[in-house]
């Protein structure tokens, strides 16, 4: 990659029509890799996964041209494909390189928009890219919902049933509630919290994905935690109303209200009548994958369950405990570190949509899906105008 080039969104209108020209190629190459990443599941490639590899094909070809590397990026990218390359020789499958793109994303993602947010000019380009690809995604949802169709199957592999909700540009409602909140938790940190309103409606009414509303729950609480001096007067009341409607409230007459066959009504079923959502499927194959990475560090080999397995964690941070064992629970403790320290600089909100960004990456979302740490690097490197 090249080594002293600089992103320019705004150049000067006096600058020699060679310079324009260099500028217009690099902020075209720039939306290209940008739209991998916004778009992670766009089948470019007959590839079958649900994250399909396209930022890391793009930013591996067209990176050199518009980003700069410091030495000591070049240093851990080398140290990290050193580290695949010795997992992937001691079990040579496929299987094994399918792991390659979680180790690989957040590394590479953070060095594009680190190199990329070099001016406050640049940073608002990318403010306006991320409004402006937020209205498809929640726009064709609704319009999946009105239709009561999924439209583009071919283009983004999508799979949902009668019971669920729609996808928009992701494969499944879950996926495109985390979509969602990945845009709320960046709209919140930015001071709109208009949007981040609009990204929750479309979570509850198009995508309706329980774990999206959940995902929503953790930025809320966190924004609640970090404001709490300014917000406690709103504490009392909301903990009054809670445990009187807990008290007051028979929870089974909820279901009643609630819409038939919904994913919302299936978790709230398991809760109420069952007492736990352990038994619904989804969740507790996402409990089931934090358990697996638990185990393979306190019970398993120190240096983890390898790549080549049958069993794949979908969860981000668990799958580097599961793969790597001690090594890869220090990869995750200081990425989720490094992260933390940067957001804590950039203030309250930062540090609150970063926070609940980590947290959900415990969750059901591979690292490998180049939108979070995208997220978080937008908000971490951000230029000073555009601090949360």
């Amino acid at each position: 990659m090249a080594s002293h080039q600089k992103l320019n969104i705004e150049p000067s209108s006096s600058a020699p029509r060679a310079a324009r020209g260099k500028f217009a190629l690099r902020q075209a190459t720039s939306l290209i890799i940008i739209f991998t990443i916004l778009f992670p599941y766009a089948r470019v490639l007959p590839v079958n996964t649900d994250i399909q590899p396209n930022f890391l094909i793009a930013i591996l070809l067209l990176g050199p041209f518009v980003i700069t590397v410091r030495m000591k990026e070049v240093i851990v990218f080398t140290i990290f494909v050193a580290l695949l390359i010795l997992y992937t020789i001691a079990e040579p499958t496929s299987q094994s390189f399918r792991a390659w793109p979680a180790y690989l994303t957040p590394l590479l993602v953070m060095v594009f928009v680190r190199a990329m947010l070099t001016s406050e000019a640049n940073g608002r380009w990318l403010d306006r890219l991320m409004y402006m690809t937020f209205y498809p995604w929640v726009g064709f949802g609704v319009l999946q919902l009105l239709s009561g169709s999924l439209i583009l199957v071919t283009t983004f592999r999508a799979s949902t049933t009668t019971n669920r909700g729609w996808t928009s540009f992701a494969p499944e409602p879950s996926a495109f509630g985390t979509v969602l909140f990945l845009y709320a938790a960046f709209f919140a940190a930015r001071g709109r919290p208009a949007l981040a309103v609009v990204a929750l409606l479309t979570t509850a009414l198009a995508a309706q994905s329980a774990l999206g509303l959940v995902y929503f729950a953790i930025l809320a609480l966190a924004y609640l935690l970090l404001h709490i001096t300014k917000q406690a007067r709103w504490l009392l009341p909301i903990s009054a109303f809670l445990i009187l409607l807990t008290v007051v409230v028979d929870m089974r007459d909820i279901l009643e209200i609630l819409p038939d066959g919904s994913r919302v009504t299936t978790l709230v079923n398991h809760a109420i009548v069952s007492g736990s959502i352990q038994e619904d499927n989804s969740v507790s194959s996402r409990v089931s994958d934090l358990i697996s990475a638990m185990s393979a560090v306190t019970e398993g080999s120190m240096l983890g369950e390898g790549f080549g397995g049958e069993k794949r964690l979908k969860s981000g941070w668990g799958a580097y405990a599961y793969e790597l064992g001690w090594l890869g629970l220090t990869i995750a403790i200081g990425w989720i570190g490094y992260f933390l320290f940067r957001a804590k600089q950039m203030g309250r909100n930062v540090l609150a949509s970063t926070g609940a960004i980590i947290v959900m990456l415990f969750s059901s979302t591979p690292l490998a899906m180049p939108f979070a740490s995208f997220v978080i690097a937008a908000l971490i490197y951000a230029p000073a105008s555009a601090e949360g």
